[in-house]
Order: C-alpha cells, then structure tokens, then sequence
C-alpha cells in the first residue's frame, strides 16, 4: 500500500509538472514581442560590427514572421564592391540568426528563411555635408525581388540614379569565391 501512494505522489506530481512551467510559458509565447527583440538586438550586433547606424526597422510579424526590415546610415565611401561585402555580410548574419532561432522557427512563414523576407537598406551619408555621398560612391543599396540595387546620388538632379544591379545569389557568389568560399 505505502508503494502505491510513492507511485500516486510521484505520477501527480510529474501530470502536474509536465503541464505547467514550459508547455505554459509556450502557451503564453507572444513571438511578436520576441521577434521585435530578436530584430533588434541582431541590428545593434550588426551596425557594432560593420560601423554602421541603426536608422529604422520593422516588419510583417501578424500571423507569422513575414519579413524583418532594417535601414542602416554609414558615413563611409565605398565603392560597388566594398558595398556588395557589406551588404551580403550582413543580409547572411541576419539569415543565419533568424534561421538558427529554435524558439522563432516554428513561427517563420517559411524555413529556412530566405533572402526574399529580409530587407536590409544602407544610405551611405557624407558627414560633412550631411548629404548623400558625391556619385563616384554608392549612396543607397537595397534588396528588392531578390536582386540588390546600388544607387549613386546625382546631384544635378537631386536624386538617386541606378548605380549597378545584381541578383542576390550572383552577390554571394563573388563574394564567397573572393573569400575562399568564406563569408
């Protein structure tokens, strides 16, 4: 008899284990929330590493996790090609956070995450003048539709003029063959 209130006591006291602290903290999970906090803290480890300024962010986080959206400021001159290292670095260190986040997988719209549901945009600012860098640098670049565009400022027309596009993956091709297949 006293063996079977030993099983009784630990049975009840592993039920009411099993359905209280973690599947209830799951249960109250607010990824939104999470998700916020996980952008931000990878845009900060980001401009820490590259010297950039965190100039905005957001992004589509209503029934899933649609896209992650970061602006960036650098007050440096790079050409196209010191850009497209910037960039994809940071595009594939953002991928590699999100997609590596066993708390967030389950709440990504598609896994792995792809390029496509990351939109990273740096303006490149001369701090002298506080304008857009002269045309013989880039000025903006941006992912859209898989393809990055790199914008040079025209100052006769006040305005952003395409610099030079490329597909996403032809990017990360030229970047990883220069690096010996690293990033």
């Amino acid at each position: 008899m006293k063996n079977f209130y030993y099983f009784l006591f630990f049975f009840n006291f592993c039920f009411i284990s099993l359905f209280s602290s973690p599947f209830k903290q799951l249960e109250n999970f607010n990824y939104q929330n999470y998700t916020d906090c996980k952008q931000n803290a990878i845009a900060r480890e980001v401009a820490e590493k590259y010297g950039l300024q965190i100039s905005g962010s957001g992004g589509g986080f209503r029934a899933f996790v649609e896209n992650i959206s970061i602006e960036y400021t650098s007050y440096e001159h790079l050409s196209v090609d010191q850009v497209r290292e910037l960039f994809i670095s940071a595009n594939e260190m953002l991928l590699a956070e999100f997609n590596n986040d066993k708390l967030l997988r389950p709440y990504l719209r598609r896994f792995p995450c792809p390029v496509d549901n990351i939109r990273i945009g740096i303006m490149f600012i001369d701090k002298k003048t506080n304008r857009f860098v002269d045309n013989r640098f880039v000025a903006s670049v941006g992912i859209a539709r898989g393809n990055i565009y790199y914008s040079a400022f025209d100052p006769l027309k006040n305005a952003l003029i395409n610099l030079h596009r490329e597909p996403y993956e032809e990017a990360l091709r030229i970047i990883r063959e220069r690096n010996g297949g690293e990033l």
